[in-house]
C-alpha cells in the first residue's frame, strides 16, 4: 500500500505542482491525507513534536539554556519512542507510530543550524510544517535537511508566479518548462528503478531469507551464512529501492532528496562503505557525533589514534540507539565499530576482493540486526561458528533445499533466477543506474524492467518495507 501511495502521491505533482500557487499548502494535505492513512496517530503525534520544535527553532538563538533543553527535548522523545516500542508488544491494540526517528534527527539539524547561524529560523508555519511532514521522507527518510525542503517548496511557488506570466504573455521561460519535462522523466525513471529493486528483487529474495534464518533447524554453517548474506542483499535492495521510489516521487515535485546510497557493495574499504551505505544517517552521525567529539579531543591534545576510535564508537553506538534499544542492535553496530577501527589502525588501503570481504563482514554483522532478541541471534551464531560442521554432508539436503525452501525443481529454478537477476544487477549496477537517472526515458530499458516486473515481482507478500520495523 505504501508503494501505491508514494506514486500516487508523485503523479500528483506531475499534474499539481504547476496549477496552484500554493504548493506548500497542497503538499501538507497531500502528505498529511497520505500519512494518516496508514496511522492517524503518527500524523497527530508529529504534528505535536513539528510544532514544539517550531518554537524551539524560532527562539533558539536566544538563549544557551534553551538550546540545551531543545536538544534534550529531542534525544528524550527519541529515547520514549524506543521504549514505547520495546516494552508495548501488542501492536494489536496500540497505535503504530511512524516517522518519529527520522524526524527527530531532522528538528536537532534544524535547531544546531539555526543557533550557530547556519540558516535562519522558519517564517512560514505551513512551509515548515509540509517540508516536516513531506510523505515520500516521512516513512524511512532520506534523511533531508528540513530547510532545504522548505526552500525548494517556496521555489516552487515562484516558478508557479514565473509559469502563470507566461500564460498571460508576459514572459518566455522556455528553461522552466524544459527543467519540469526532465524532473518528470527523471522522476519516472527513478520510480520505476525502485519498484524493481523492491517488488522483483527484494520481495523474491525474502522467502530464501526467511527459509535459511526463520526456522531453529540444525543448518550447517554455510547454510546460515548463505542466508545471511541473502539477507544483505534483500535489505540493500529493499531500502534503497524505497529511497529511489521518494527520490522520484519528489522530483515529480521540483523537490531533491538526497542520495543514500552510492554503490555501497563496491567499496573496497570499511571506511567508504559506510560512506556509502545510508549515507544521509552516516553523514548526520558524522556532522553530530564524531566531529564534535573529535575536536573536542584534539583540543585536549588526546592521541589522534585513541580520539578517533572513541568517536567512531560513539557514532555507531548512536546508530544502534537510532534504530532501537534492542540488544541485537547495539552488539551489531559493536561490531562494525570493531571492523572500522581494525582498518583504521591496521590497514587503510583496500586489497583484492576487499569489496568481497566488507560484505561478508556486514552480513554477518546483520544476524544480530535483523534477529534482534538473543533466544534468536545466540543459535543462529552458535550455528554460523559451528566449523566442525561447516560444510554439509548431504548438499542438495541440508544446503540447496533450505535456501530454496523447498525441494522441488521449480524451487530451485525460482533460487537460480533470483540470483542470477540479483547478481547480475549488482555487476552492471553503475550502468543501470545511469540508465535510469537520466532526465529522458530509456525505452528498451523501460521495456525490460517493466516485463521482468510483470513476469516475477511479488505483488501479493504484503510485506512492508524492512526498515519500517526500526
Amino acid at each position: 500500500m505504501l508503494l501505491l501511495a508514494l506514486i500516487v502521491f508523485g503523479i500528483c505533482g506531475i499534474f499539481f505542482s504547476s496549477i496552484t500557487k500554493n504548493s506548500a499548502v497542497l503538499l501538507l494535505v497531500l502528505s498529511a491525507i497520505t500519512i494518516a492513512a496508514f496511522s492517524l496517530p503518527s500524523l497527530i503525534f508529529c504534528f505535536v513534536l513539528a510544532t514544539i520544535n517550531y518554537l524551539f527553532i524560532k527562539h533558539v538563538t536566544k538563549s544557551k539554556v534553551l538550546f540545551i533543553a531543545a536538544i534534550s527535548f529531542n534525544v528524550a522523545g527519541l529515547l520514549a519512542f524506543h521504549l514505547y516500542e520495546r516494552f508495548n508488544t501488542e501492536w494489536a491494540v496500540l497505535p503504530l507510530i511512524f516517522g518519529v526517528t527520522y524526524l527527530i534527527l531532522q528538528f536537532i539539524d534544524y535547531i544546531c543550524k539555526v543557533r550557530f547561524k547556519v540558516v535562519v529560523a522558519p517564517a512560514n508555519f505551513i512551509q515548515y510544517t509540509s517540508a516536516t511532514l513531506y510523505a515520500p521522507k516521512f516513512f524511512m527518510g532520506p534523511i533531508a535537511s528540513l530547510p532545504d525542503i522548505e526552500k525548494e517548496i517556496s521555489t516552487n511557488n515562484k516558478c508557479f508566479d514565473k509559469l502563470n506570466m507566461t500564460a498571460r504573455g508576459q514572459s518566455e521561460p522556455v528553461e522552466d518548462y524544459a527543467s519540469q519535462s526532465s524532473n518528470i522523466a527523471y522522476g519516472l525513471n527513478r520510480i520505476l528503478l525502485g519498484l524493481f529493486k523492491k517488488l522483483v528483487l527484494a520481495e523474491s529474495l525474502s522467502l530464501y531469507v526467511s527459509s535459511a534464518l526463520d526456522f531453529k533447524d540444525n543448518y550447517p554453517s554455510i547454510t546460515i551464512l548463505s542466508g545471511t548474506c541473502l539477507y544483505a542483499l534483500q535489505l540493500y535492495f529493499d531500502f534503497s529501492g524505497y529511497c529511489d521510489i521518494a527520490i522520484g516521487a519528489s522530483s515529480l515535485w521540483n523537490i531533491h532528496l538526497p542520495e543514500n546510497f552510492n554503490f555501497p557493495f563496491r567499496q573496497k574499504t570499511w571506511a567508504s562503505f559506510w560512506k556509502s551505505w545510508h549515507s544521509s544517517l552516516t553523514n548526520w552521525l558524522w556532522q553530530y557525533v564524531f566531529n564534535p567529539k573529535y575536536l573536542f579531543f584534539s583540543r585536549k591534545n588526546v592521541n589522534k589514534v585513541f580520539a578517533q576510535s572513541i568517536c567512531i564508537i560513539a557514532v555507531f553506538t548512536c546508530m544502534a540507539f537510532f534504530n532501537g534499544i534492542k540488544l541485537g542492535f547495539f552488539i551489531s553496530a559493536l561490531l562494525y565499530a570493531l571492523f572500522y577501527l581494525i582498518e583504521l589502525i591496521v590497514y587503510k588501503k583496500g586489497f583484492p576482493f576487499s569489496n568481497l570481504f566488507i560484505f561478508l563482514l556486514f552480513s554477518i554483522g546483520l544476524l544480530f540486526f535483523r534477529t534482534a532478541d538473543y533466544a534468536n541471534y545466540s543459535f543462529l551464531m552458535e550455528r554460523l561458528i559451528d566449523f566442525k560442521n561447516f560444510f554439509p554432508s548431504d548438499l542438495l539436503l541440508l544446503y540447496f533445499a533450505p535456501l530454496a525452501s523447498g525441494g522441488t525443481q521449480q524451487d530451485y529454478f525460482n533460487l537460480s533466477f533470483t540470483l542470477i537477476l540479483c547478481f547480475g544487477f549488482l555487476f552492471l549496477e553503475r550502468r543501470i543506474v545511469a540508465v535510469f537517472t537520466q532526465s529522458k526515458i530509456n525505452f528498451v530499458a523501460w521495456f525490460v524492467l517493466l516485463l521482468l516486473l510483470v513476469t516475477w515481482g511479488v505483488f501479493t507478500s504484503g510485506s512492508r518495507f524492512i526498515y519500517m520495523q526500526f
